[in-house]
């Protein structure tokens, strides 16, 4: 049995005399929370130290024992007489990290006269994602070539990795953003600021191939014939498509009515969330219009494909899947309040993720779900977290890993996560 340090932050209301009451009074236990809530997989070399906060009440104000379970059955015991009618009990005590898994912490008062408190549970979540890298402006995209990981972001942000675990920072076209990556072969294409960008060693050198008049790239997919990207030309509030069916060496290009956040190529057909629904072309030029569902109007977020079936995710984290990119079916997801921006397949398991859309959730760095995947086609899902105000851009599969690519909103950082 195992001690821990153990203080008082005593919170008075109405507690009146501070003599110990008479007669039996069972302590109650209520607002526990912890902080942190969550760690990263062997964080702390470990084990991470957490620290709860539970509000109390005990008429009979004699609080002799408060009581840690831990998941292993380890009990933490911290004796301290509180003769006060209300308060807020403080507790530290470690958390292995050497497991990524949720589990429950269990908790409970015990007074001088051995009646005991219901007991409590607050769950901790330790991430099988790691952190491998911190960059001065927020990543948006990665991809995996084969070969080789290649993330983009803002500032003409350009970093290779073979194995998602160290990175190299390459040589930037320009300091526009790149908002978008895409892998066809060993020909790499990313969209931002400077226009359609082809790299063919792996992301080391680029070249810019396409740069329509104030076009600013967002998404970008690419088939044997031909490449397409979606941009904007803020200046003008307008929206254009780019086509190229010569390698890039020609452009074709256009407005359209409508916007998307993503785009892929799959199954000999270009699909992109868009509107109620999705968008669906054969050449990238002409677009059938798919309502997938009238209740949901913003579908910018994410299109993904897991060797079988296309998916799609609305804004508000409602996830629909389809064989044929026209006739869809609604999936039950876990999470509501997550906006999912990124998608990738390891060949059994499908994993999407994204950031919360509160504001003051994003900023009070506190570690909860942004991601959920699936290893039954959609059937069922389980929810994970990354890390504390973590909010994912893109994900990619390769060399055996999953690797994330984000922000860290409270410092507007770039931030690169993996799994192990």
């Amino acid at each position: 049995m195992r001690k821990l340090v153990f203080c008082l932050a005593l919170v008075l209301a109405g507690c009146g005399s501070t003599d110990s009451g008479s007669g039996n009074h069972v302590p109650v236990l209520s607002n526990l929370s912890l902080t942190p809530n969550g760690a990263a997989y062997m964080e702390g070399d470990g084990t991470v130290v957490v620290t709860a906060y539970i509000d109390f009440a005990d008429a009979g104000r004699d609080i002799q024992t408060l009581w840690v379970q831990l998941p292993d059955a380890t009990l933490i015991q911290a004796d301290q007489d509180v003769n006060i009618a209300t308060g807020t009990l403080t507790v530290q005590f470690e958390v292995s990290t050497t497991v990524a898994d949720a589990f429950d912490i269990e908790f409970w008062l015990v007074d001088q006269n051995g009646d005991s408190s219901a007991h409590q549970k607050a769950e901790f979540v330790t991430s099988e994602w790691t952190s491998r890298l911190r960059a001065p402006l927020p990543l948006l995209d990665v991809v995996w070539d084969g070969q080789v990981f290649i993330a983009v972001g803002y500032g003409g942000t350009i970093l290779t990795s073979v194995d998602g675990i160290d990175w190299v920072a390459r040589k930037p076209v320009s300091d526009d953003v790149l908002s978008a990556v895409v892998a066809l072969g060993s020909d790499v294409y990313a969209v931002g600021g400077a226009g359609v960008l082809l790299s063919t060693d792996h992301g080391e050198t680029w070249t810019v191939i396409g740069r329509p008049f104030g076009f600013i790239g967002i998404a970008v997919a690419a088939s044997t014939s031909r490449i397409v990207a979606f941009g904007t030309v803020p200046d003008l509030g307008g929206r254009l498509i780019t086509v190229s069916e010569d390698s890039g060496d020609t452009w074709e290009t256009w407005g359209v009515p409508w916007g998307t956040g993503d785009l892929i190529y799959r199954d000999g057909l270009f699909v992109t969330p868009s509107g109620a629904g999705v968008r669906v072309s054969t050449d990238g030029k002409q677009w059938n219009e798919i309502v997938v569902d009238n209740e949901n109007t913003e579908w910018d977020e994410v299109i993904a494909h897991d060797d079988e079936q296309f998916f799609v995710v609305a804004r508000d984290g409602t996830v629909f899947s389809s064989f044929d990119a026209f006739n869809w079916t609604k999936l039950s997801a876990p999470l509501t309040d997550v906006y999912l921006e990124g998608a990738a397949w390891n060949g059994t398991r499908l994993v999407l993720a994204g950031g919360v859309d509160s504001y003051q959730e994003r900023h009070d760095g506190t570690y909860r779900p942004i991601g959920i995947s699936s290893s039954d086609g959609g059937g069922s899902w389980n929810a994970f977290g990354i890390d504390n105000s973590y909010d994912s851009n893109g994900i990619a599969w390769g060399n055996g890993r999953f690797v994330s690519v984000g922000t860290l909103v409270v410092s507007d950082e770039g931030a690169i996560y993996s799994t192990d």
